[in-house]
């Protein structure tokens, strides 16, 4: 049975209809929000004897860190979290044949190894990332780039080469945002300097885009595609950004040069980088922004952001000599960087940033 809305209803009704007609409601077509900043997770020594690592994870703020691994004697490091946000792969020692590739939950539950059913033994190797869509992995392994599915252990992960060549030696790549492809760093196993490859994700189609007596290093593709970032030595270091075909390179990180680590803004905007002495800049992908972000130096390992963009995190080993993850405004606002680690007497390295989905 309905009942009459009273009075006072009609009267809320209307009076909610008029204030969303005084101020109209963003179209639901509008840029959707970054996602949320998650946990971090990263390598440290503290828990151990000082030499063998385990992973662990921490709040957005530094605040209450948890260890996922705990093996006496065996060494757990570079954790990379899946594009979801719910799992981690990492490399360990534990079983003594050499850094095999594991996956584990966010929890740090259901620790398990990466085989190859077509091999018959574990997934070896580094440079490990996950795909875009978290379907696969790549990593780096005796000169040869590999991709294979994160399947369940013993199952067929379709692993193979993407090296074209075999006098190829690969030692970095990086994902294209749609997956399909991978930004190579590639030599010649007799000694030529390094330069870029682009290849299918199945090793077919090796393009060469960099020709140079000078390295390439560090390749990383830009969220949306069209460029990809690198070091590169043209008579000095510096990080050079170029379309993904690999015409128009330019300098960006201008008099400052560069040393190692290059990352993306999660919007594709500005790059971070590592300058010469240390410094942690961010500079927009024409080289104009140049700006210098943290009073703390980088001195050494990669730079990471925060999903949200605001923030970023890298390493560094100050005055004691244990390298420590510290974080700062991405905007240059306050270049004071938090130390989020602080242990005394313990090394923190190699960290990754958990996304958030939002709907």
């Amino acid at each position: 049975m309905n009942f009459p809305r009273p009075a006072s209803a009609r009267w809320l009704v209307l009076l909610t209809l008029a204030s969303l007609a005084a101020f109209p409601l963003r179209s639901v077509s509008a840029k959707k929000s970054p996602p949320a900043n998650g946990m971090i997770a990263y390598q440290s020594t503290e828990g151990g004897n000082g030499f063998t690592n385990d992973i662990y994870v921490m709040d957005a703020d530094g605040k209450h860190p948890k260890r996922l691994t705990n093996g006496p004697t065996a060494d757990d490091v570079a954790p990379v979290w899946s594009p979801l946000g719910n799992q981690i792969a990492f490399l360990t020692d534990r079983n003594g044949s050499g850094y095999e590739i594991y996956l584990m939950n966010a929890d740090g539950s259901n620790q398990r190894p990466l085989r190859s059913a077509a091999e018959g033994g574990p997934v070896l190797g580094s440079n490990v990332e996950w795909s875009p869509d978290g379907t696969k992995l790549k990593f780096i392994n005796f000169g040869r780039v590999y991709v294979v599915k994160t399947v369940a252990s013993g199952e067929d992960n379709g692993g193979g080469a993407v090296s074209a060549t075999a006098d190829a030696f690969d030692s970095e790549a990086s994902w294209s945002p749609d997956g399909s492809k991978l930004l190579v760093v590639s030599s010649c196993s007799c000694g030529g300097s390094p330069d870029l490859y682009v290849a299918n994700v199945d090793g077919s189609g090796r393009t060469r885009l960099t020709n140079t007596p000078g390295f390439e290093a560090t390749p990383r593709w830009s969220p949306a595609g069209g460029l990809i970032a690198y070091e590169a030595d043209r008579g000095g270091r510096g990080i050079y950004v170029a379309n993904a075909d690999g015409t128009h390179e330019h300098l960006v990180s201008g008099a400052v040069g560069s040393l190692g680590a290059v990352a993306w803004s999660p919007d594709g905007s500005r790059l971070a980088f590592r300058s010469l002495d240390g410094g942690v800049y961010v500079v927009k992908t024409d080289g104009t922004g140049l700006a210098l972000v943290s009073s703390e130096p980088c001195s050494g390992g990669d730079i990471f952001w925060s999903p949200d963009g605001t923030r970023i995190g890298f390493n560094d080993s100050g005055a004691g000599g244990f390298y420590d993850t510290f974080v700062v405004n991405s905007d240059g606002s306050d270049r004071k960087a938090d130390n989020y680690t602080k242990t005394k007497r313990a090394d923190e390295f190699a960290c990754s940033w958990q996304k958030v989905l939002t709907q």
